[in-house]
């Protein structure tokens, strides 16, 4: 079957749907508050509905190797959430989030753990570009 791009796309949201509510399930048993769910559920949502259908429609397993781009250009460069505290939450949403999904077996747990850790290995460095970068706008700014 043919499907045209903005199609292949309603489908890919569709899919992750599920998944959202698994993760949501988990963020739940874990006993977090409504607002830390809402929060990652939103932060789980751009990484996975917006930036990886971004420039293509990606399959989960594809995902676990975007990290790097995600966090040294389209964070920084294309979201209001480029300031270092949603940085460091989105990293944690993004750990969180393919760790369920390697739980269920969604996604390969090796290729989840590597995400991690190049997640957990970059941290200060994506962290010290959102910086850069806040300070740069507020200097351009005044």
């Amino acid at each position: 079957m043919d499907y045209d791009i903005d199609e292949l796309y309603e489908r890919k949201v569709e899919e992750n749907e599920s998944y959202f509510f698994l993760f949501m399930r988990e963020l739940e048993d874990e006993g977090l508050d409504v607002g830390e769910i809402k929060n990652h559920l939103a932060n789980a949502e751009l990484y996975v509905n917006d930036y990886l259908n971004f420039y293509e429609i990606r399959d989960m397993e594809e995902r676990l190797k975007c990290a790097t781009d995600f966090f040294e250009d389209f964070l920084p460069n294309k979201c209001a959430l480029n300031n270092p505290n949603g940085c460091m939450e989105m990293m944690d949403t993004l750990c969180k989030f393919y760790e369920t999904m390697a739980k269920y077996g969604f996604v390969d747990s090796d290729m989840t753990e590597k995400f991690v850790n190049e997640i957990k290995t970059n941290q200060d460095k994506w962290v010290g570009l959102i910086k850069f970068i806040d300070e740069e706008s507020e200097n351009t700014d005044n």
